[in-house]
């Protein structure tokens, strides 16, 4: 804009009475000023009009998509640029910013309700025999079916694959072999233990999915109020979704009921989380009419939280997802090899009892971590596999093992018709499950 030609800067009346002339105003000044004026309108395109009201209209249109701040509340809808993952100035944050830094590295608030959603620890072994009715592979996923049978396994990720983030090792595949049959289904379920869990909140369920073709699968949430507690409550959180032979991430929300008017009693109440993969007409409404098929199905990174968006999945440390499967299943076999398997570092160890038929002096071993209960003890010869019996030296003594010790340890005694020396040293291993 012109400088306004008086010696302070000012426009000044004029005085006729001492013949003082006003400052003059010209109109290249005018004309100045009227562009200073339009040149937010002229630069968002409002032209010139009759309405008086340019500027405001140029205004309005380049700052009402921000947020008025009155006191210590926004007005109106907040939105900002998004800052690097890294930045730690006092920019405001974005859901996008924010939901970067939940997922980041380190970041551990155990908002994912599911454990092994991973797919990392698969200590029963990383392949099964067709499951006829229900089996434990992969830890904390449940294969549950009916009539028709499913063979799950552990697969590999290759090494920089992109299509999944956050270079997962390992995804779990099921093969469905479908047999026609109004009630027969298949499913691979977690059983969250405590029935309350996220109850009366909005809850969100997220997973990568493929198929070998273009599929439906179901997914459905449900509680569990214990053997000895309320009727099952099915269908809550419920939807069908569509795989392709590509990976993809797939997300549920719903809002589940509150506790109310339920009676929890067993010790056995949980949540579950369950995927459909074949469904007969009788469970078609909870499996979301998917149907009856057979097919390859994988899946990765399945994730349950509060709220009503998916956040990045959770990646927790190695040492403290272990501990967490292990409150459910544990054995005396390393982490990755299976019960049964020859494996000599991996056994306990007792001595004869010199007579037979009389139980040898019991061997007591502390678990890892304490179980949800007191769990199925099984004790396992670590050669042959066979259950109930134990070796000695090169030779297998078949009995009856017994294995106690409440939750949290097991104490294991063995009666065999056999006389095992008493200065004999004994071998076995075994497996201690408290799964839901």
């Amino acid at each position: 804009m012109l400088p306004i030609q008086t010696p302070d800067s000012l426009f000044h009346d004029g005085n006729p009475s001492t013949a003082t002339l006003g400052t003059p105003v010209t109109a290249d000044w005018l004309n100045a000023v009227y562009a200073e004026i339009m040149a937010p309108a002229v630069a968002i395109g409002i032209p010139a009009s009759s309405s008086n009201d340019n500027l405001w209209q140029a205004l309005l249109q380049k700052y009402s998509k921000y947020a008025l701040l009155t006191g210590a509340n926004f007005i109106g809808s907040v939105s900002g640029p998004t800052p690097t993952a890294g930045d730690a100035s006092t920019k405001l944050a974005t859901t996008e910013f924010v939901s970067a830094r939940i997922g980041s590295a380190g970041s551990v608030n155990f908002r994912n309700r599911i454990i092994n959603g991973n797919f990392d620890f698969w200590q029963r072994g990383t392949t099964s025999a067709p499951v006829t009715s229900s089996s434990y592979l992969a830890d904390r996923f449940l294969a549950y079916v009916l009539g028709s049978t499913v063979t799950p396994s552990q697969q590999a990720f290759p090494p920089g694959q992109t299509e999944v983030p956050g270079e997962p090792t390992f995804f779990h595949r099921a093969v469905v072999a479908s047999v026609a049959g109004a009630n027969n289904f298949v499913t691979i379920q977690q059983r969250i233990e405590n029935v309350r869990t996220l109850a009366g909140k909005p809850v969100t369920l997220s997973f990568y999915a493929k198929a070998d073709s273009a599929k439906n699968i179901g997914v459905e949430l449900y509680q569990s109020f214990g053997s000895s507690g309320s009727a099952q409550a099915s269908g809550l959180v419920k939807q069908q979704v569509a795989l392709t032979t590509a990976w993809k991430r797939f997300t549920v929300s719903g809002v589940l009921p509150t506790m109310s008017g339920k009676s929890i009693s067993g010790g056995n109440d949980y949540l579950s989380v369950v995927l459909w993969l074949d469904a007969g007409v009788t469970s078609a409404d909870r499996s979301s009419n998917i149907g009856q098929q057979s097919g390859t199905f994988d899946i990765a990174q399945v994730q349950l939280e509060e709220g009503s968006v998916a956040t990045p999945f959770e990646q927790r440390p190695a040492p403290v997802e272990l501990a967490m499967c292990q409150r459910y299943y544990e054995k005396s076999f390393r982490i990755n090899v299976a019960p049964g398997v020859a494996s000599i570092g991996d056994i306990s160890t007792g001595s004869g009892a010199g007579v037979p038929a009389l139980y040898f002096p019991g061997n007591s071993t502390r678990f890892a971590v304490t179980k949800r209960e007191t769990p199925a003890k099984t004790v396992i010869n670590h050669v042959t596999g066979a259950l109930g019996s134990i070796r000695s030296g090169s030779v297998d003594y078949p009995g009856t093992a017994l294995a106690d010790g409440g939750p949290g340890s097991i104490f294991v005694q063995f009666s065999s018709a056999q006389n095992i020396p008493q200065t004999q040293v004994i071998y076995y291993g075994w497996t201690a499950d408290a799964e839901l």
